[in-house]
């Protein structure tokens, strides 16, 4: 199914930008587009889950080093 769809002179402009060919379909440039942010959200992601596992080793270790302490303060 082909759909019709508005949009801004600006918007235009921008996916025309993005066309490696005069040819490309807008329809390529989008998918194109939207797989580019696909993968970016995956390594956003995978930088996340890296960040929380070095923060959870860090937590241990201080955890660890807090244990040897002793509970009297006085």
């Amino acid at each position: 199914m082909i759909t019709t769809i508005q949009v801004h002179d600006t918007t235009k402009k921008a996916l025309d930008k993005n066309k490696q060919s005069p040819k490309e379909s807008y329809e390529e440039v989008i998918i194109k587009m939207m797989l580019k942010l696909r993968n970016i959200h995956r390594a956003d992601k995978a930088l996340l889950e890296e960040a929380y596992k070095e923060r959870a080793k860090v937590h241990d270790q201080v955890h660890k080093e807090w244990e040897s302490t002793s509970p009297d303060w006085e």
